[in-house]
């Protein structure tokens, strides 16, 4: 009889994978693991289970958006969904704002409801009892007809690569207001102001609790992600002594979610409040990164800043707020929220003066406040750079374990070329992790790889020697 007690049970991974999306949102919410021929492979980003929550008009939508198309284009196994639960959202909305981070256009067609890669739905057509079940219905399929696929993740103790099934994410936009079968019967056939319609929101409530409740076991069996927004309001305080109960650390106690249950606040991996949203605007009231000359007019307001809080990440750091600059027209700008971030962390990376500006990493392009927008849209090398630099300010911010590691954007730029690199190869690359890792015709490249390349102790597995 053997005396290991544990011999009868299966070892769960030592993580859960991530997939990367930038925009300030990888760094934040994971870390780095070994890949399979030694590289730094960035474990964050969208986990499996996600929640958004804000007031009114403070794009929760455009931050889930986000963040499930960037998943859709930069994993191509991936397919997605949407569970629009206000009848609000249109799939031409969906579609521009895949347009701004694909110009190709590959990504929006790949959207069109009747391709198998992507599922547009709204209440209209089902309520949230038919959904639910009809998607769990494909969940067991999936399971049952899906193999892994590879990852570049390391499994030390195999020596192998660890496996997961093609990525599926989507959205319940918004959770607040999903309502199971019951629940839209009794509205639909009670009468307002009438007893019968007094338990809906207890019976309701109840529906949501079972959906959360399963998630857990469902996205790590069969492989999916699903982002849930939900409204948050000001909590009605009917004692002024006691006041009302914190469920998170961070939020505030007179904010809460409304129509949500407690699982949503333990159960998510991840969770954003977006705490503020104001007009981007400079001193004179103008924009302070205008597209064009046509843009640049005072009061115009397209272009918004809003500050989001992560009150919850299981591989993260919480109540730690960053800001990102959103387009009212086109959604979340990747690079214009990693440029701010660095200038708000003093000025990190950024040389040259106040006007004329320059990456220390990519030092042979100017830039001003006014030109950044139309180089970020037409340069990919700058929007590499300002990805890498805007990583690095966050490692340094967050993570004091790379205090050792760190060195200043100047000196990795000349300690590198010093060694050999061209920086036009080294921004040329690609800092996400993919499922075709070493066969994509963009070589990887992660800012722990850079760092590591400065200090002699790592060389790109796709480089020569």
């Amino acid at each position: 009889m053997s005396n290991n007690m544990f011999a009868k049970f299966s070892q769960a991974k030592p993580f859960r994978i991530a997939y990367n999306v930038g925009c300030l949102q990888d760094i934040s919410t994971g870390r780095y693991e070994k890949g399979m021929k030694g590289e730094n492979v960035l474990n964050g980003g969208v986990a499996a289970i996600e929640g958004v929550t804000g007031p009114g008009n403070s794009f929760k939508s455009s931050l889930a958006h986000f963040r499930m198309l960037m998943m859709l284009l930069r994993y191509l196994a991936a397919c997605g969904y949407i569970y629009d639960t206000e009848n609000s959202a249109t799939l031409r909305r969906i579609q521009d704002l895949a347009n701004v981070i694909d110009p190709s256009g590959q990504l929006a067609l790949s959207l069109e409801q009747e391709n198998e890669r992507f599922l547009f739905t709204d209440a209209a057509e089902h309520n949230g009892s038919e959904w639910w079940d009809i998607f769990k219905d494909g969940l067991m399929d999936r399971i049952k007809n899906l193999k892994p696929i590879d990852t570049p993740f390391l499994n030390v103790k195999e020596g192998k690569c660890y496996k997961a099934l093609p990525p599926l994410v989507g959205e319940i936009d918004s959770f607040s207001q999903f309502q199971s079968g019951a629940v839209f019967k009794k509205t639909q056939e009670g009468t307002v102001g009438e007893g019968d319609l007094n338990p809906v929101a207890m019976h309701n409530a109840a529906a949501k609790a079972q959906l959360l409740d399963s998630l857990p076991y469902l996205t790590s069996k069969a492989g999916f992600s699903i982002i849930l927004t939900a409204h948050m309001g000001n909590a009605i305080i009917m004692d002024k002594y006691s006041g009302p109960k914190k469920q998170l650390a961070f939020v505030k106690n007179d904010r809460k979610m409304k129509k949500t249950t407690e699982s949503f606040t333990f159960l998510t991996n991840n969770l954003f409040e977006i705490i503020s949203a104001a007009p981007l605007l400079d001193d004179k009231k103008q924009p302070e990164f205008p597209r064009d000359e046509e843009d640049d007019i005072k009061g115009m307001t397209d272009l918004m800043e809003i500050t989001v809080l992560p009150i919850r990440t299981k591989g993260g750091i919480t109540g730690f707020p960053f800001i990102l600059v959103v387009s009212q027209r086109y959604g979340i700008q990747p690079t214009l929220s990693e440029y701010y971030y660095l200038k708000t962390y003093n000025r990190f990376g950024l040389t040259g003066n106040l006007v004329q500006q320059r990456l220390a990493i990519y030092p042979d392009v100017v830039f001003t406040r006014k030109s950044i927008r139309k180089l970020a849209d037409t340069d990919p090398k700058f929007r590499r750079a300002t990805e890498i630099l805007s990583e690095m300010c966050q490692i340094d911010v967050l993570w004091p374990e790379y205090k050792d590691l760190m060195v200043e954007p100047v000196e990795l730029y000349e300690g590198l070329k010093k060694k050999g690199y061209d920086w036009d190869v080294l921004l040329s690359t690609r800092g996400y992790w993919t499922h075709d890792q070493y066969t994509n015709p963009v070589p990887f490249l992660s800012t722990k790889d850079l760092l590591e390349m400065y200090h002699g102790t790592y060389h790109p597995y796709w480089m020569s020697k």
